[in-house]
């Protein structure tokens, strides 16, 4: 059995700058799950301080991220199971 080709992932040898990359973070995600797992932690400190998924969800709504309750509340179970399965593992 011959093994196969390794393809060479940059053009030389050279570190990339990766400067491009570096922004994705600064940048608003395309979606509104990814804006909710990164409002996440503060997400669950709000319900751990007491307030309601019914409050969150306005409030995240008079920030800017449009989310109407039921589909928060469908993000949140999402979030949640990874949550447990990564616990778990």
């Amino acid at each position: 059995m011959t093994k196969p080709k390794t393809e060479h992932l940059l053009e030389d040898s050279a570190m990339p700058d990766l400067a491009q990359f570096r922004t994705l973070c600064e940048e608003k995600p395309d979606s509104k799950m990814a804006l909710i797992r990164r409002a996440w932690p503060d997400i669950v400190a709000a319900l751990n301080c007491g307030h309601t998924l019914k409050r969150v969800c306005e409030r995240l709504n008079e920030d800017g991220v449009t989310v109407d309750y039921k589909t928060l509340s469908a993000y949140m179970s999402v979030l949640r199971r990874k949550q447990r399965s990564v616990a778990v593992s």
